[in-house]
């Protein structure tokens, strides 16, 4: 029960994000800038969040937008590596010509 109070405006904030998707009033775009934005009010609010803590959290937040777009950088690349080199065709082929049922090769 003590913990009750602490959850009330995130509360509030969820089911005003989901609520505002759910009803048409803004996109998914708008709904995820409302819930930071809405977030940031009230760890300001809250007193949870001073300049210091704010730095730290964009540059978590950009390392891990960089890392994302790093992944689907690379994952790209891959894709056309092997679209390319054409790998995926030759290794179907070479796994049909085996002489093993078809069990023992999904099986495995």
């Amino acid at each position: 029960m003590k913990a009750v109070p602490g959850v009330i405006e995130p509360l509030i904030l969820f089911v005003f994000v989901v609520g505002g998707l759910l009803y048409g009033w803004f996109s998914a775009t708008q709904a995820g800038a409302i819930g930071a934005a809405g977030a940031l009010i009230i760890g300001l609010v809250r007193r949870d969040i001073n300049w210091k803590t704010f730095v730290e959290a964009c540059k978590d937040g950009i390392q891990t937008s960089c890392i994302v777009m790093l992944l689907i950088t690379a994952g790209t690349v891959f894709g056309h590596f092997l679209a390319v080199t054409t790998i995926p065709i030759v290794l179907t082929n070479w796994v049909k010509g085996m002489p093993w049922p078809p069990v023992a090769i999904v099986g495995s």
